[in-house]
């Protein structure tokens, strides 16, 4: 055992019974690490204050909805070819249920701490989008505070100071710490837990630290089902680094959060597997060998858990991640100061590679699915740089900050369909009209989850409701006379979203299923976004009206 990390004692010699005194030096803050850790927050809250401000994907806006209460509701809501002739945003904080609720409906899947946790946040502060990004914002800087302080604690306060700001400043962290989702929270408690590991290898484990550390996974775990990986990654820990007592202490502790996790959420989560067969899982299928597919994913992650690779400058990108993965393993060399951290990159990645490879899913495509990791992303490289040498050190961490200023401007890239776009461009159009014409969102392609997500955002947007609206999937008889019967003019707006770009595909579905329907002007396209894994849909409104007489029903060809 490193002397180091020797068990304190008290005067009459009882292991673990007490805490001793530190050296000076690391229990005391210097004036310069004061300034230097207050000015790194100072850049970090300025820019999260900025990014917060932007505009929710589906993903968020469900989030949203379950922290009022509503969880999967808010698309379970919409019953197909059904018009609904008032419905209300599940958003929207004056509709929003109590605390309990929430607890007892969070979004499906998702344990309930970080819908509560935003209720209250909401409740004090109020219901807007840019608030409830600041929740996120709020424990992301909270987390680079505990990852200072626990790597002053073992590598002094400049190698502290690099990290930090890279956190402060890495665009994908930005990014997932201004989502309106459980990812701020997680890396804030996955931070505060790993100071506690970082106190107790430097100061000495205690019984009261150990207990500490390892309730600290209850919360953790009740964030976000990938808070997972954080915690296999603290439990692996102890059992390397602890000894006899503490050892067991430990895993009483470990053992105590998992229990009471285990009461409070298992219940929900098997209700919710149930939801698991009926969700379409297509775009999670890896089409490719698992050497060529989900390998080269997982080993991209360290790089792109801080910014975002894409095409372009390909092998500018490629020997970034060749770099940064000689580092990380050069770190397992200096196992003392960087074995944590090693432990919280490597671990959580190492679970979403084998959950991959049983499953033939791509969930290493996903930056956010290992969020958990992300302190480990910056803090790992870092570290076993400056332990091997100084100069090495500092010039990895102008690099990789260097990097992140020049990307702080990259577009939001992280998110399930972000329909946002398609809402800002395509209301102006709706608004122009009298707000009594319904509006019908489907699928001509057949992705009907992108016209139900189109649903859950413009339910979301202000002052669009109270307005009819429909999921329009069959087309049946009684849906069309619906429709033509909503208004006296006997329009309607259609609109049209898809994955792969509409084209042709959507005048071919209006024939086939609304022949009595002509449009009234051209349709207004909005191209698709990005085509990531989960690629930002195209979309077409189209202004329709049915001709006199009865509004026709759907051909054979639309059945």
């Amino acid at each position: 055992m490193d002397p180091s990390f020797a068990m304190p004692t008290t005067m009459n010699g009882e292991e673990g019974a007490g805490d001793i005194a530190a050296p000076t030096s690391v229990t005391r803050w210097r004036s310069r690490e004061i300034v230097a850790v207050l000015g790194v927050l100072m850049v970090a809250t300025a820019v999260r204050w900025h990014a917060a401000d932007h505009g929710l994907s589906f993903d968020e806006i469900w989030m949203l909805a379950g922290a009022s209460g509503h969880g999967g509701d808010c698309a379970n809501r919409w019953i197909p070819d059904t018009l609904f002739p008032t419905p209300q945003s599940p958003t929207a904080l004056g509709h929003a249920a109590s605390p309990g609720a929430v607890w007892g409906n969070s979004v499906p899947f998702h344990p309930p701490l970080h819908a509560v946790s935003l209720w209250c946040w909401r409740a004090i502060f109020g219901g807007g989008d840019w608030t409830a990004s600041m929740h996120s914002a709020t424990w992301s800087i909270a987390a680079i505070w505990f990852v200072f302080a626990a790597i002053r604690l073992r590598a002094g306060a400049v190698a502290a100071t690099c990290v930090a700001l890279l956190l402060a400043l890495a665009p994908v962290q930005v990014q997932l710490g201004t989502e309106v989702r459980g990812y701020g929270m997680m890396i804030g408690l996955s931070a505060c837990a790993a100071w506690q590991v970082e106190r107790m290898e430097s100061l000495g484990a205690t019984r009261r630290r150990v207990w500490l550390l390892g309730l600290t996974l209850l919360p953790l775990q009740l964030t976000h089902y990938f808070a997972a990986g954080a915690c296999v990654a603290f439990c692996l820990w102890g059992l390397f680094r602890l000894r006899g007592p503490m050892r067991r202490h430990l895993v009483a502790a470990v053992a105590c959060a998992a229990a009471v996790g285990a009461v409070i959420w298992l219940p929900f989560a098997l209700e919710h597997l149930q939801l698991a067969g009926i969700l379409p899982m297509t775009y999670l299928q890896a089409y490719k060998p698992f050497w060529k597919g989900v390998a080269p994913d997982a080993l991209r992650l360290p790089v792109r858990l801080l910014y975002f690779t894409g095409p372009s400058h390909r092998i500018a990108w490629v020997a970034l991640e060749v770099a940064v993965l000689a580092l990380v393993v050069a770190g397992a060399a200096y196992r003392r100061k960087v074995t944590p951290w090693l432990l919280l990159l490597l671990v959580p990645i190492a679970m979403l590679t084998m959950l991959d490879l049983a499953r033939g899913t791509i969930h290493t495509g996903f930056v956010r699915y290992a969020a958990a990791a992300s302190i480990g992303a910056a803090a790992a490289p870092i570290l076993a740089a400056f332990a091997i040498r100084a100069w090495l050190g500092w010039s990895v961490a102008a690099i990789l900050v260097g990097l992140s200023v020049f990307g702080l401007d990259t577009p939001r890239n992280i998110g399930s369909p972000a329909l946002h776009r398609v809402r800002t461009t395509l209301l102006p159009v709706i608004s122009a009209e009298p707000p009594g014409l319904p509006i019908a969102c489907a699928s001509p392609d057949g992705q009907d989850l992108f016209a139900m997500a189109a649903l859950v955002e413009w339910s979301h947007a202000p002052g669009f409701f109270p307005r009819p609206a429909m999921f329009l999937q069959q087309a049946t008889p009684e849906a069309i006379a619906s429709l033509a019967d909503a208004t006296p003019e006997r329009r309607f707006w259609l609109l049209a979203v898809g994955g792969r770009g509409l084209g042709d595909v959507t005048s071919d579905w209006l024939r086939d299923r609304l022949p009595s329907a002509r449009p009234v002007r051209p349709p207004v396209f909005v191209p698709s976004g990005h085509s990531g894994v989960q690629p930002e849909p195209a979309a077409e409104l189209w202004l329709m009206q049915f001709e006199d007489g009865r509004p026709g029903t759907a051909s054979p060809a639309g059945e």
